[in-house]
């Protein structure tokens, strides 16, 4: 329940030796260096270091790595199976292979002017081909026309006019026509469902009107784009452009393709780029003199030790001071718990990191958030998938540690899972009509009700026993007994009062809390009547208790949700039954595992969401402020890669 005790560090040694001091602090990756702010002031001699024209280039190296690693990756060969998928995919290698030589970054250069060349050609050629199929559906229409299109217009005595019509259009442009023109000439040029192509034969005096008329009636004029010949030979002369222009796109994709086999170069480039940047950039965070450098940090205690000794390894003139943060100075935070907690280290991060000095609540967090999506999900069935799919996720699949702990808090979620749906008769619903070892929710909603208030209680205890303690350890023992103690009275009492034969007892209490809220929660005013007045504001915090009380009902509800619709889906499965020749059988298969799998992925969702607000609101507004800083050590920075030494001495 404690933080890691952070160190604060301060290092002073020859400016000739920081370059290798440096590099080796963030091959260690123990140490945060504080930033300087901008418009701190240092005595005569001693000034901020400037970030050199070095981090420029390697931060533009890096941004081309990263378009090139944004480019490429669509371009990537897919692992095959979905585990290899779900697999983390860093690359392994070792301290000696972490480096970049000169002929590497001018291969990773010309990689990213062909990338850039490719790009532009790529769009070009897509471009185009949208053109050419545009053109070859404006001719589509007009195949059966066994004229060359160049042919039609005006000639010595006609105009023919070539335009698309929908039917509808053409009977009233039918019955139009003789009464606006003289003897008209309409030929049919093709057939189509929604637009007819046809031709108008009209004298060269009657163009204009037979134009106005085509358009009154929505007839649209065809664009036959350049080109000679007819319909059908601009066409076969059309669909050889696009077979040559699909034969270079393919070319490129697969010019494309070969170079995402330079991804894992790439890769390694990126991380070691990032970290020469990291390390250049740190300059700027760093004072110095003529003569000397120094930084400022932080660092775990228990690495102090590990630290100097690797630095007393360089066998170089330096000074090193370790000492505990002042009044003024607010370390960083580093939660330190036990293997069974270390999962739900991730709910918390997700709401906000503990401050320095402040209560970590993790260990607290990891069996109610079990127990509480236990409940919700409340059915034993599920809940054994569930732990064994997320236990068998953490043996064959090789994942970052943020998926390690999501399916760690799957699993205990399956867990308690299991054990609430055995109490409760839930197996996959009613589907085997197992009876329940303590008693089912539908059934006695009721029960299930107080059971959830209780447990909603006991968790808002807990969060006010926190406060509690955390009060005691920072010597205001009078605020514990005050704010949270007499609360806890009054609560107490207020149960006391519904449950048979404590109505007495629930009654004392709650008086005696009460006028001890009164007395004591304007303790902080100076005058008598103002103190009187804050302490009786104060008991209207009742309300808000309550609520949160209430608030546990999401237990009772997402509870009997699951279980309703799982018995819903076993007897639409017993429905199907009814089918003939067998039919039944394999429907109801098929609505029992799909019903169930698609039950089981949104209930435990809801889960999940619901469960973690109850931790964020209800909990955590008992005690927890949050707002802290995590500790972040300058390091190596592995997006892409891990250390296979690192791995041997995990």
């Amino acid at each position: 329940m404690a933080l890691a005790k952070i160190k604060r560090l301060e290092l002073v040694a020859p400016k000739e030796n920081q370059e290798l001091i440096l590099s080796r602090l963030q091959r260690l990756g123990v140490v945060e260096i504080e930033q300087l702010g901008q418009d701190d002031e240092y005595p005569g001699g001693i000034s901020s270091q400037a970030v050199g024209s070095e981090a420029g280039a390697w931060d533009e190296l890096l941004g081309k790595l990263k378009y090139v690693l944004d480019f490429l990756g669509t371009f990537r060969e897919k692992p095959s199976s979905l585990l290899a998928q779900l697999s983390s995919s860093k690359l392994p290698i070792t301290h000696q292979e972490f480096q970049l030589d000169e002929a590497t970054v001018q291969k990773l250069q010309a990689l990213y002017r062909e990338c850039r060349d490719l790009e532009a050609k790529l769009p070009e050629l897509q471009r185009k081909e949208a053109e050419l199929l545009e053109q070859v559906a404006q001719l589509a229409p007009w195949q059966e026309l066994d004229v060359p299109l160049e042919e039609l217009g005006a000639n010595i005595f006609v105009h023919t006019l070539a335009f698309e019509i929908s039917p509808k259009a053409l009977e009233r442009l039918g019955e139009a026509l003789p009464a606006n023109l003289e003897e008209p000439y309409v030929l049919v040029a093709g057939e189509g469902e929604r637009i007819i192509p046809l031709l108008l034969v009209v004298s060269k005096a009657e163009v204009e009107a037979a134009q106005m008329l085509l358009a009154d009636h929505g007839a649209s004029i065809p664009s036959f784009g350049q080109g000679a010949g007819t319909a059908k030979a601009r066409i076969a002369m059309l669909d050889a452009k696009l077979a040559s222009n699909q034969v270079e796109q393919e070319k490129l994709e697969d010019r494309l393709r070969q170079l995402a086999k330079e991804l894992q170069l790439v890769e390694l480039s990126y991380d070691y780029v990032a970290s020469q940047l990291e390390h250049a950039q740190i300059q700027g965070q760093l004072l110095a003199t003529d003569a000397t450098f120094a930084l400022s940090g932080w660092i775990r205690e228990q690495h102090v030790h590990k630290l100097q000794g690797e630095l007393n390894k360089l066998e170089l003139p330096l000074y090193i001071k370790i000492r505990e943060a002042t009044g003024d100075e607010e370390p960083p935070v580093a939660m330190e718990n036990s293997r069974l907690a270390r999962p739900f280290e991730s709910v918390l991060e997700m709401y906000s990191p503990p401050k320095a000095g402040e209560v970590d609540p993790t260990p607290w967090v990891g069996p109610f958030f079990s127990l509480f999506f236990g409940i919700m999900l409340t059915d034993a069935g599920y809940g054994i998938i569930l732990a064994v799919a997320a236990m068998w996720l953490l043996k064959k699949v090789k994942m970052e540690e943020s998926g390690q702990k999501l399916l760690m808090i799957l699993f205990w979620g399956g867990v308690a899972s299991g054990v609430a749906g055995a109490l409760a008769g839930g197996w996959f619903g009613d589907l085997f009509g197992l009876p329940p070892l303590w008693f089912n929710p539908i059934d006695d909603p009721l029960k299930m009700m107080a059971l959830s208030f209780g447990l909603g209680l006991i968790h808002i205890f807990a969060g006010m026993g926190l406060e509690f303690y955390d009060n005691v350890r920072h010597g205001d023992i009078w605020a514990g007994l005050f704010d949270q103690g007499l609360w806890a009275v009054l609560i107490l009492g207020l149960v006391f009062l519904l449950l048979p034969g404590l109505g007495v007892v629930g009654g004392w209490m709650a008086k005696i809390g009460a006028i001890g809220l009164v007395l004591t929660q304007g303790r902080s005013q100076k005058n008598i009547f103002l103190k009187l007045g804050a302490g009786l504001a104060s008991l209207y915090n009742i309300t808000g208790i309550l609520g949160d009380v209430l608030s546990y009902s999401r237990l009772l509800a997402l509870g009997l949700a699951t279980g309703v619709i799982a018995n819903v889906i076993n007897m639409v499965a017993k429905m199907a039954l009814e089918f003939p020749y067998g039919i039944g059988y394999v429907v109801m298969i098929i609505v029992l595992l799909g019903g169930h799998a698609f039950n089981l992925f949104i209930n435990t969702m809801g889960s999940y969401v619901h469960t973690s607000r109850l931790q964020y609101v209800e909990f955590f507004g008992k005690f927890f402020e949050g707002g802290g800083k995590l500790f972040s050590p300058f390091k190596i920075k592995q997006k892409y890669t891990y250390f296979k030494e690192d791995e041997e001495e995990a």
